[in-house]
C-alpha cells in the first residue's frame, strides 16, 4: 500500500516535467515569433524610408545646379 503514494508522486512528477518541456517549447516559439515581428518591422521601416526618398528623375534628387 505504501507504493501507491510513491507511484502517484512519480506520475505527478512526470506530468510536471512534460508540462515544463511544453512551456519551454512555447517560450521558444514566442521568441521566434518576436524575432519575425522585429524583422518585419525593420523591413517595413526600410520600405517606408525608400518611399520618402526622391526618385532619380525628380528635381530634388538631381539638385538645382544640374537643372538648366
Amino acid at each position: 500500500m505504501s507504493s501507491l503514494p510513491k507511484q502517484k508522486n512519480h506520475d505527478i512528477l512526470i506530468d510536471l516535467s512534460l508540462s515544463l518541456k511544453q512551456i519551454k517549447l512555447d517560450l521558444e516559439q514566442v521568441k521566434i515569433d518576436i524575432s519575425k515581428i522585429k524583422n518585419d518591422l525593420r523591413v517595413q521601416k526600410i520600405q517606408n524610408m525608400k518611399k520618402e526618398l526622391p526618385k532619380d528623375d525628380e528635381p530634388e534628387a538631381v539638385g538645382w545646379w544640374w537643372r538648366s
